[in-house]
């Protein structure tokens, strides 16, 4: 059996950029597991600015947990098998200082957080992710390409790259959606890996609208991802469009490295 390990920054992520292709690979018999990093409940007091986020969800209290339960719905109805690790999402964490990683509720949350470097936290991603993938043993890994700069997929991707680079197993970036509809240019890579080809991938009717329907799950999120009166089906569906009139289709990069193939 193939075995398909998918690293989410984000419980949402996986299945809003990359969905369809991944009920894809499951329906034709893959293992599919998502591994999902910026997963873990956070403890109050909260930032001003993550209250602001919670305000728009929706929700009150700790929001993590009822997220998480909208993921692993989502995941399931995909039959994809959910992970979660435990480190937490940008609005929640801490400067060495004791400060907000993001603080103001007025800048964005990448803007702010890019501004510090987290070698700690991207040490401790990279060994989670790295240990992940040795007792699982995956065939092939995707994860975010970080389209848009959102730190968290930014710090996903590279904590990826960095754990398996060298490992051998192919390693993929999906295009971050819904961000790719509005922007296209990705972060430079961690030094010694390079881009191959940009792959479109059709995907059929079964599966364009198994995603559609699992995104549906992700009820704290859907007013957040819509966006100028047009649903997130809509924008994800009309970005499509832009590659293809006839079917909708999900995009992903190949990645080389000089290690691996030196």
């Amino acid at each position: 059996m193939v075995r398909v390990l998918a690293v989410s920054p984000h419980l949402d992520d996986a299945v809003v950029s990359y969905g369809a292709r991944l009920h894809r690979l499951a329906r034709s018999g893959a293992e599919v597991v998502v591994l999902t990093v910026f997963a873990g409940v956070p403890s109050p007091p909260y930032s001003e600015a993550a209250q602001r986020y919670h305000d728009v969800w929706g929700v009150t209290g700790n929001p993590v947990p009822q997220r998480v339960q909208e993921d692993i719905a989502a995941l399931r109805a995909l039959d994809l098998t959910p992970r979660h690790a435990d480190f937490l999402d940008a609005l929640y964490r801490r400067l060495p200082d004791g400060g907000w990683l993001v603080a103001d509720p007025t800048r964005s949350v990448s803007r702010q957080a890019l501004e510090v470097e987290e070698p700690d936290l991207m040490a401790s991603v990279e060994v989670w992710i790295s240990d992940f993938a040795a007792d699982y043993r995956p065939d092939v890994v995707f994860t975010c390409a970080a389209i848009g700069r959102h730190v968290d997929h930014w710090r996903a991707r590279d904590a990826t790259v960095g754990a398996l680079a060298s490992t051998g197993i192919e390693l993929r970036l999906w295009e971050d959606l819904p961000y790719g509809g509005r922007a296209s240019e990705m972060p430079p890579l961690p030094a010694g890996v390079s881009l191959t080809e940009r792959v479109v991938e059709q995907v059929g009717p079964i599966d364009r609208d198994a995603k559609f329907a699992a995104v549906q799950h992700y009820v704290s999120q859907l007013d957040l991802l819509a966006r100028d009166g047009a649903s997130l089906r809509e924008r994800l569906s009309r970005h499509a469009r832009t590659r293809s009139r006839t079917a909708y289709n999900e995009a992903t990069w190949g990645l080389t490295s000089a290690e691996a193939t030196g």
